[in-house]
């Protein structure tokens, strides 16, 4: 049964900043509640290099002297007429069953939305879309991101596979051009580094991360790097996160495209041989990269909504290109 307030129980909301992530860790070693995050995320979080201390980075609903929902929020740059601009993405949302027909989701985005100034939020389900859409919010829609599954198709070129530092150095030199990457070397360094998920945990490994209710590892989980040579034109550089889907499968997300505009045929042999190394089924891409029609079996979207009180406001919706090298979608 759906649980409403007591007269005893008056809902709180409690704001995490991301210059309490250390005391707020040691403090969830004696939660009994669902956790709002887990070490992996703290210790990815306190590395953000595009957080401030005194940031908001999670929203936190108590009743009745317990916990019973949370929204972490994310600081990442989006680029708005060729400038980056901070924002602060929406992260793990959570509610307790009991509650989900209250009004807790909703205080708790209000709340995000009133101490951002710019709160970005994705809509993979209709209840967040109503969410979002509600007056009470008046969140406006930013774009849909469109993305396809591909398969493996034949190919004849070769691949190298890149360090990562000798792919972040091609991304900083590519910035002034106008290609299909979207993050920063800040951002893909970061994202190496500090992963949300991990293959194995460490026996020394935090206990609330067991009671977090979202993943915390995955059997492949890594960001990679590859090089296409091309004798007669720009050589093709592509990073991709390779992971394994709800099925066993292995599969790789596009992340970031450095060189000459990628169409067609060139793009879908270079996903391929990458696949093909992975040991990886399908390939997904959005729709920065022209994918040929007989590659794709499943298209899917995901949209985008925004409350902002920055003054760049309608600029931001209209130029804003949606990703999946962006935001949440590409750390897990």
């Amino acid at each position: 049964m759906p649980r409403f307030l007591q007269k005893d129980e008056s809902q709180k909301l409690r704001l995490v900043r991301h210059n309490e992530l250390n005391s707020f860790k040691r403090e969830l070693h004696h939660w009994t509640d669902v956790p709002p995050i887990s070490s992996y995320r703290i210790n990815s979080f306190q590395h953000n290099p595009y957080s401030q201390s005194d940031d908001v980075v999670m929203v936190l609903a108590m009743a009745g002297g317990r916990y019973i929902g949370f929204f972490s929020m994310l600081p990442f740059p989006i680029r708005v007429n060729g400038f980056r601009r901070r924002c602060f993405w929406g992260s793990a949302f959570y509610i307790d069953p009991d509650w989900r027909r209250s009004e807790v989701a909703l205080r708790i985005v209000q709340k995000c939305c009133e101490v951002t100034s710019i709160f970005l939020g994705a809509g993979p389900t209709p209840a967040m879309v109503d969410l979002y859409c509600s007056s009470k919010i008046q969140g406006r829609r930013l774009g849909t991101l469109h993305y396809v599954s591909s398969q493996p198709v034949p190919f004849r070129l070769k691949i190298v596979e890149m360090r990562p530092e000798e792919f972040w150095h091609h991304l900083a030199a590519s910035q002034h051009l106008e290609t299909t990457f979207v993050r920063d070397v800040k951002v893909a360094r970061w994202m190496h580094e500090y992963p949300w998920l991990t293959p194995t945990r460490k026996k020394d490994t935090d206990l609330f991360d067991d009671r977090f209710p979202f993943s915390v590892t995955r059997k492949l989980f890594a960001y990679r790097y590859f090089l296409v040579p091309r004798s007669g034109g720009a050589d093709l550089m592509l990073s991709v996160l390779i992971c394994v889907d709800r099925n066993g499968d292995n599969f790789i997300r596009i992340l970031d495209v450095i060189g000459a505009p990628v169409y067609g045929k060139l793009f879908a042999e270079a996903c391929s041989a990458i696949c093909q190394t992975t040991g990886s089924r399908r390939w997904e891409s959005d729709d920065r990269n022209i994918v040929p029609d007989d590659s794709v079996f499943s298209q899917h979207e995901r949209s985008y909504f925004i409350k902002s009180t920055d003054e760049d406001y309608s600029a931001i919706v209209a130029e804003f290109q949606p990703s999946i090298a962006d935001g949440e979608f590409c750390l897990v």
